[in-house]
């Protein structure tokens, strides 16, 4: 066979990223056949967003292949809002509602088609997330983690990046969370 040494870095690279697209590709023809919508996006030059019927592709095919429910999502927002502000009940859909709106805008802006009905979104250079997690131990080292993430990506982005905060400081006391989100 063919070894390391004799195929350079860019060849590896490049099948690579072919593979990912081809697998990718798959994913969604057979996502199609189980009815599942997807179509490429319009890439806006303002800072609208306009998702109909968007979900999340993971949940979605553990739900089909379970016979559950998928539920589908509208996104809107005007290129004068600055930001997306999602609150409800706990098991009410935020965490997935943020992955679903995170893939539409990871996967158009690689050239696929996202999983919605209708999509118009801006470019982005950038996409940070931020989710609850785990990290540290107790409530003060998941705070401390919390903030590190924050101020990292507050120091990163730039005016094309899209930021995806999901239960942000939920370990701090509540008034000190809303302070703490009204600053940030």
């Amino acid at each position: 066979g063919v070894t390391r040494e004799v195929i350079s870095e860019d060849i590896l690279d490049l099948i690579r990223e072919l593979r990912f697209y081809t697998m990718n590709l798959e994913y969604i023809e057979k996502m199609r056949k189980n009815d599942f919508r997807f179509v490429f996006p319009e890439i806006c030059s303002e800072r609208e967003v306009f998702l109909d019927d968007c979900y999340d592709i993971v949940l979605a095919a553990k739900n089909h292949e379970e016979k559950l429910e998928v539920v589908l999502n509208d996104i809107s927002k005007s290129a004068e809002e600055k930001a997306i502000i999602v609150t409800g009940p706990n098991q009410g859909g935020k965490t997935t509602l943020a992955r679903a709106f995170g893939q539409c805008f990871y996967f158009g802006m690689m050239g696929f088609p996202v999983a919605a009905s209708v999509a118009r979104i801006p470019f982005v250079n950038r996409i940070f997330t931020q989710f609850a997690s785990v990290a540290g131990s107790g409530v003060e080292g998941r705070l401390e983690h919390e903030i590190f993430g924050v101020r990292e990506v507050l120091n990163t982005m730039s005016n094309n990046s899209l930021v995806i905060f999901n239960e942000l400081f939920t370990s701090a006391p509540t008034i000190d969370a809303l302070t703490m989100c009204r600053d940030l």
